[in-house]
């Protein structure tokens, strides 16, 4: 089986890279999409005693937001998908999801930030780059 991770963060350009894996997918026989949200961590200091189950589950209801359009494409494309979030660095939890699901390539969108920005803060797409075992598609 060929799965193909597809990184979602509710962007115009991680939409686009979830119908771009789509469409390959849909050349590719026996291929099945992993969609994938990550949510920022929760620090014990935020949860102001609310319960960790309540706060997983509005993350997961953030998750599935974010991801609606891709799973939207996906579904109509007819190629088997399942999809994950997870809470953590993004980057990091996209090279973990890709071991663990034993992913061939990821494709991800990119938000196009600039030189000075990324020097800055750095961006997801550069760090998954440099940290995943597999090849990347960017998707502007």
């Amino acid at each position: 089986m060929y799965r193909i991770l597809v990184a979602m963060d509710g962007s115009e350009p991680a939409n686009r890279a979830a119908q771009h894996a789509a469409d390959l997918a849909r050349r590719v026989s026996g291929s099945e999409i992993v969609l994938l949200n990550v949510q920022e961590p929760v620090e014990e200091m935020q949860t102001h005693g609310l319960a960790r189950a309540a706060i997983s589950e509005h993350r997961e209801k953030l998750a599935r937001e974010a991801s609606a359009a891709a799973r939207a494409a996906i579904e109509r494309s007819g190629v088997p998908y399942k999809f994950e979030w997870r809470f953590g660095d993004p980057a990091q939890a996209i090279a973990a999801a890709v071991r663990e699901s034993g992913c061939n390539m990821i494709v991800m969108g990119t938000r196009g930030a600039g030189p000075i920005e990324n020097l800055l803060i750095g961006s997801v797409a550069y760090k998954t780059l440099h940290i995943a075992a597999v090849p990347v598609t960017l998707i502007k």
